[in-house]
């Protein structure tokens, strides 16, 4: 037994040697940062509890599917970290939770966490007849995509516009009827669907506010056990 966790506590010795190399050489290898995540809305790709390293990723480089680190639309400086479904210009829908894209359904990672259940009360756009697991088509924003605003939608671009322009948007007859976006936005959403505050409350993720790519745990405490989860030290995040 001795042997075992002589073997463990060296193992984690070198585990973190590792860790702390890659942090030690962040900037030479396009390290944005390291990022605490708080809650379970990633579960099961990544835990709360998670320090999650983080990479610099270029403009146009986001694909379906990857994790992203991105700045709230608040602008409250707070980080979020959700997967992103649909890609500049992309039509997306969900039907009794199926993501579809463009008309077809899109596999997703084993990680996440669907749920039938579309008792959200608090749900903004319930007005709408949309709920969590049955919401839209939506056209995301694409650099030069023009689109009509209505009713409907003026909220759903109401983030990315304001970020790309000063002034009312308001919907009316004498107000903005019609917007060319000038930057790309991606629509995201949570793993743990059911338990996410994502791009179904509150619209796209424009380019400018994404910080990068999740790319792997570096650190993880169970805050509930007050334990160091060690086997998630070093994992991999698709």
């Amino acid at each position: 037994m001795k042997i075992v966790e002589k073997t463990k506590n060296i193992a984690n010795i070198l585990l973190w040697t590792v860790v702390l190399v890659l942090l030690a050489n962040a900037v030479r290898l396009r390290i944005a940062g390291v990022c605490l995540i708080p809650t379970d809305s990633m579960e099961n790709a990544i835990m709360a509890g998670d320090r999650i390293m983080v990479g610099k990723v270029r403009r146009g480089a986001i694909g379906r599917n990857d994790v992203i680190i991105f700045s709230h639309l608040d602008g409250s400086g707070v980080q979020l970290v959700k997967r992103c479904v649909g890609l500049p210009g992309d039509t997306v829908a969900l039907r009794e939770g199926i993501v579809y894209v463009n008309g077809e359904a899109i596999v997703v990672p084993p990680t996440v966490k669907a749920s039938p259940s579309d008792h959200v009360s608090d749900f903004p756009l319930r007005s709408l007849g949309w709920t969590i697991n049955n919401y839209g088509p939506v056209v995301a924003p694409a650099k030069g995509l023009s689109v009509p605003l209505d009713s409907v939608n003026v909220n759903l671009y109401r983030h990315v516009i304001g970020m790309e322009r000063v002034g009312d948007i308001q919907y009316s007859d004498t107000l903005i009827a019609h917007y060319t976006f000038k930057t790309d936005a991606y629509f995201v959403l949570g793993d743990h669907r059911n338990n996410s505050l994502d791009s179904r409350y509150w619209g796209f993720v424009p380019e400018d506010s994404i910080i990068g790519k999740a790319l792997l745990v570096c650190f993880s405490r169970d805050v509930n056990q007050k334990r160091i989860r060690w086997e998630r030290v070093g994992k991999i995040i698709h």
